[in-house]
This record gives C-alpha cells, sequence and structure tokens, in this order.
C-alpha cells in the first residue's frame, strides 16, 4: 500500500530562523472589515526557513535555482533510513545503507525527535556534510536537499 507522508513543517510567525536570517512575518494585506472586497494575507519570510528545497544556486556561485528543480523529483516512493548519534552524515553513513541510483531516501535523524521549528536556534543540528550532497549530486539528476554545509 502507498501512502503520502508530509515532511514539512508548520510555518508561521515565531518559527526558528537560520542566524541573521528576517523573522517570519505574517500580515493582513486587505480586509473584509476595513472594506476590501475580500481577506488577503501576505507572509515575508527567507527561503531559506522551515522545510525547503536548496537549489544548487545555495553554494555554487551560477548554479540553477530552485525554478530548475523538477516537482517531480521531490515526490514519488522513497525509503526512510534512520542515522542517529550524529550531527554531520557524510557519504560514508549513507551508504552503509546502499542507495540505489535514482533512489529518494529520506533520512531519519536526532532533529527528527523534536519540533526543532519551535525551538531556538541549535547550532548542532543535523545536516548532509558537503560531500555527502556531493554524492548525492552524483546519483540524482536533480537532487532536492534540505540542508547542506551547516548551512
Amino acid at each position: 500500500m502507498r501512502r503520502w507522508i508530509d515532511v514539512s513543517v508548520p510555518v508561521g510567525p515565531g518559527m526558528t530562523v537560520w542566524p541573521g536570517d528576517p523573522e517570519l512575518s505574517l500580515s493582513r494585506f486587505a480586509s473584509i472589515e476595513t472594506g476590501d472586497v475580500c481577506n488577503i494575507s501576505q507572509i515575508l519570510m527567507s527561503v531559506h526557513a522551515g522545510t525547503h528545497v536548496d537549489a544548487p544556486l545555495h553554494y555554487v556561485d551560477g548554479g540553477g535555482d530552485v525554478t530548475q528543480v523538477s516537482v517531480e523529483s521531490l515526490l514519488g516512493p522513497a525509503r526512510i533510513i534512520s542515522i542517529r548519534g550524529i550531527n554531520q552524515i557524510g557519504a560514508p553513513e549513507i551508504l552503509q545503507h546502499n542507495p540505489q541510483p535514482g533512489e529518494r531516501l529520506l533520512i531519519k535523524t536526532d532533529n527528527s525527535e523534536r519540533e526543532w521549528w519551535r525551538l531556538p536556534f541549535d547550532p548542532d543540528y543535523c545536516h548532509l556534510t558537503p560531500k555527502a550532497a556531493a554524492y548525492a549530486d552524483r546519483s540524482r539528476p536533480d537532487p532536492p536537499w534540505l540542508s547542506t554545509a551547516g548551512r
């Protein structure tokens, strides 16, 4: 049986952001109460907040931006693997799980056990190393990653 799993975190005021990045701001742009024909809200936030995709441009000057990541690469069957007890996941830790070419992996880490988006920023959060990201880059046509190299 196939089922959908939403791995995104809630977005809202007060959520954790990278130090120095702008806080999320949510405001009412138009309001029926003040005479507008409908209610319209506005969200201002860093594209690096909450659940997001790091495009090559994030680390490679002149790399492709997120508009060049196909939506299809983000959807479909995936295998959940568990890598716990470390905050930097390298290629060796991923290779221990014998990933197949083109396979999507969801990595359950120590981050998975807490609502990190509600807590103060943790500089020791679990992330992929640049070498792990480079490995992924070679194994997928357009790899989506949450966070690498500590940012």
